[in-house]
């Protein structure tokens, strides 16, 4: 089984007893099943004789395997080490399981209209899981557009939220057990919450993901599709209150935020008053700008003025940065490029 199978589960199982229980199961598949077995001729002359060895044979099976099933039991319960190991550990030798992992994780419809959004849910589940010691270090969080039609319920905007988080590979069914039940707590009354996390390593086929996320932003997509798509890509996706539709828009934004080019970042950075001009280079000094770039992706050198059509500056998700786009300005003075408007942005 491949290692990014282990986000299919997240229940705990002990390891010993599946040894005795496997121990068991070849005690008895080998074993005669009547004492009779070798003294087939002799048996057989008597029909009686027969059937008490049957009988002996089907006591044998029932005395090795409540035997193996009483010495699992003892064992869980002398040793607590075998029943709190989680399931994707098992997948790694004893010497990898201090490896630490990175994934995505996404939420969506976790609001109501007098809740707040599904985005500050998202910041305060980062936020939590840190507090936990579950994660070492998260990104910031991107907010991913999908599409809006009347056959999709949704509370303002139908837009998902996902970050990025880091952790250690025995701990990832804890951060899914820990994020599933705040969902469940923390979710507004008539939301319908979902959650996904996939972990970002080589087999994860972002290809499929990502092919799901556009589609998402185009059509309506069903809790079917989204449940297949997860199945066959080995990545956890649950429900956790109401109809569980929320499960489409956080697969679709795990796929979106993979992409690379799509949506923006949570929060504003004020980095000037509206109408100042600035350098390029004073924009990238922020911990959270990457660069500042054109309408088609091309980043400005340091020494370009920027005008500022805004005191508040919106990031977002382009070539896989936290990126400041900017756009030409009008007429022949001034700087030539200029920060977008609040309802500019919006078109990412």
């Amino acid at each position: 089984m491949y290692p990014h199978k282990r986000l299919l589960s997240s229940v705990r199982k002990s390891v010993t007893t599946r040894s005795y229980a496997r121990y068991s199961f070849l005690l008895l598949y080998n074993m005669p099943l009547h004492s009779g077995w070798q003294g087939k001729a002799k048996s057989s002359q008597n029909p009686r004789l027969q059937h008490i060895d049957v009988i002996i044979g089907y006591l044998k099976l029932v005395f090795f395997f409540f035997t193996g099933f009483l010495r699992s039991l003892l064992d869980s319960i002398t040793d607590k080490s075998s029943i709190t190991v989680p399931l994707c550990s098992r997948f790694y030798p004893s010497n990898m399981q201090e490896q630490k992992l990175q994934f995505y994780l996404s939420i969506d419809d976790t609001d109501n209209l007098d809740s707040p959004g599904s985005g500050q849910l998202a910041e305060n589940l980062a936020g939590k899981l840190q507090q936990e010691g579950l994660i070492s270090q998260s990104s910031n969080i991107s907010r991913h557009q999908l599409f809006v039609d009347a056959a999709i319920p949704y509370t303002s905007h139908n837009s998902s939220m996902c970050f990025s988080a880091t952790t250690l590979d025995n701990r990832l069914s804890d951060v899914i057990e820990f994020s599933g039940q705040y969902l469940r707590n923390a979710s507004a009354p008539g939301s319908d919450p979902g959650l996904c996390v996939a972990v970002a390593d080589s087999f994860l086929n972002d290809e499929a993901l990502t092919e799901f996320g556009v589609k998402a932003k185009k059509t309506v997509l069903s809790k079917q599709e989204a449940y297949f798509l997860a199945s066959k890509t080995g990545i956890h996706l649950s429900e956790h209150g109401g109809t569980g539709d929320g499960i489409i828009g956080a697969l679709a934004g795990i796929g979106l935020r993979m992409q690379g080019n799509d949506g923006r970042f949570r929060g504003w950075l004020n980095l000037g008053e509206s109408g100042q001009i600035v350098m390029s280079q004073s924009l990238c000094a922020h911990p959270w700008v990457d660069a500042v770039v054109d309408e088609d992706g091309h980043p400005l050198a340091e020494d370009i003025l920027v005008f500022l059509a805004d005191s508040r500056i919106k990031t977002v998700l382009w070539d896989y940065r936290q990126v400041i786009p900017v756009t030409a300005t009008e007429g022949d003075s001034g700087p030539a490029w200029t920060t977008l408007t609040k309802s500019a942005i919006k078109r990412f």
